[in-house]
């Protein structure tokens, strides 16, 4: 009897350490070690203050690459659509983008062409939308939506979305 109840213990600490090894879908990410300032729009404004165009470019793909590596592939599609959602709008109101394509507000028309890009195709279309958009919008456009997309990062990266 004593031998069973071992046997047990040791099967039961051994999933109470499996379940909290495997911890959320983004334990990969390590966001706060890596934004100091995860989820504050008025640091992300001062930082964005201090930075040029260019800067603030290679952040938001930084922290972009850092995601999709981190992230489960369906995690990083939603995350590719929730930024897509908040780049068409600056496009249409500002950039002259139109409803569709990459100025859609249709969630679903950018979850379908997510999915159809696969991961480096999202990647490359990230890239693509904030490079277009640093050179059509004025320093402090592009400066708010600097801000909108590192919260939008940080909700995934702390995996709250």
């Amino acid at each position: 009897m004593k031998r069973i109840g071992q046997n047990i213990l040791g099967l039961l600490a051994m999933a109470i350490c499996l379940l909290a090894a495997s911890g959320p879908a983004t334990a990969g990410c390590d966001w706060l070690s890596v934004r100091a300032g995860a989820l504050d729009r008025r640091f992300y404004q001062a930082k964005a203050a201090s930075m040029d165009g260019p800067q603030m470019v290679a952040d938001l793909t930084a922290r972009n690459e850092k995601l999709a590596a981190c992230l489960l592939a369906d995690d990083y599609l939603r995350c590719y659509v929730s930024v897509s959602i908040v780049l068409g709008r600056y496009g249409r109101v500002q950039c002259g983008w139109s409803f569709q394509g990459p100025g859609s507000a249709d969630r679903h028309e950018h979850r379908y062409r997510g999915g159809v890009l696969g991961l480096e195709g999202m990647k490359a279309e990230f890239i693509s939308k904030v490079d277009e958009l640093v050179g059509c919008l004025d320093l402090g456009s592009f400066r708010r939506l600097y801000v909108e997309l590192s919260l939008v990062q940080d909700e995934y990266g702390l995996g709250r979305r």
